[in-house]
């Protein structure tokens, strides 16, 4: 384990809320386990630092989506969980190699989350991010991989917004922008051909990507920062990573169900549960 010191910069009012709620209930129940989504953020490891003195209280953090490019907030300390689940074995191995958990501590089980038939809303597809730094590089970036294919080469695109940016004037001008190059490169797509391989784009850090590239889609992934945005093979051993122009990448997963272990039919969360 890294001797990490903790400090709290930002505590939203709601963790502190919750927190406080937390305590209250297992000053009142006997609680043996306190399972909860976990990402690393502030809030999260301020309720459970509070919650981790009570030696009774088992805490177990759910990784739910995929880690990032740059897992740094991941990083075993003080108020991560005591033992933490996964659904990818390559995620289990960069937790224990890299980022400080034993593996005793790392719980391996199918995704509570990812269903493998949700495939089709991945493929061909132009994902925004959440969140983006500078619109205009991105457009770049974007304009200079549509020179680099060929004539009818790629599928056409759609893209598709943040579920939770649909009313965001940033988002909305970042639309409208790529629909016009689009529609500028329109003699590079081929909306006849269906037999030419699937890929979707992505803009920024995504945890999306993984699951695309689960899916057996490839990605283009085009970025602001290489260092906290790109999925490094040196930490992400199954992705074959291809720099292709500036601050844009192709991925290809090596192998399928090496980050992602997708959820099966008959899945029961009141079993998947039970540690």
């Amino acid at each position: 384990m890294f001797n990490v010191p903790i400090i709290f910069l930002s505590i939203s009012s709601l963790g502190i809320k919750t927190e406080k709620t937390i305590s209250k209930i297992l000053s009142i129940i006997k609680v043996k386990k306190l399972i909860l989504p976990y990402e690393g953020q502030t809030f999260q490891n301020y309720i459970l630092s509070n919650v981790n003195k009570k030696a009774s209280v088992e805490t177990i953090g759910y990784i739910h989506s995929a880690l990032p490019p740059l897992p740094s907030e991941y990083i075993k300390r003080q108020g991560s969980p005591k033992k933490i689940i996964v659904h990818g074995n390559l995620q289990k191995k960069i937790l224990s190699k890299n980022l400080g958990w034993s593996r005793k501590e790392i719980f391996l089980k199918k995704s509570a989350r990812y269903k493998h038939q949700n495939k089709k809303n991945f493929k061909n597809k132009i994902f925004l991010p959440m969140t983006f730094e500078d619109k205009n590089l991105l457009l770049i970036y974007l304009e200079n991989f549509l020179k680099k294919q060929k004539k009818n080469s790629l599928h056409p695109f759609k893209i598709k917004n943040h579920p939770l940016m649909n009313d965001s004037e940033k988002h909305l001008s970042f639309i409208k922008n790529i629909n016009q190059l689009l529609k500028k490169y329109d003699f590079k797509f081929d909306k006849k051909n269906k037999n030419k391989e699937s890929k979707s784009i992505f803009f920024s850090a995504t945890a999306s990507i993984i699951e695309t590239l689960e899916y057996g889609i490839d990605v283009i992934h085009i970025i602001n920062d290489p260092i906290m945005e790109v999925h490094n093979p040196i930490t992400w051993k199954f992705i074959e990573t291809k720099k292709i122009d500036e601050n844009i990448y192709s991925y290809k997963l090596k192998k399928k169900s090496s980050y992602i272990s997708f959820q099966d039919k008959n899945f029961k969360f009141s079993e998947w549960i039970k540690i």
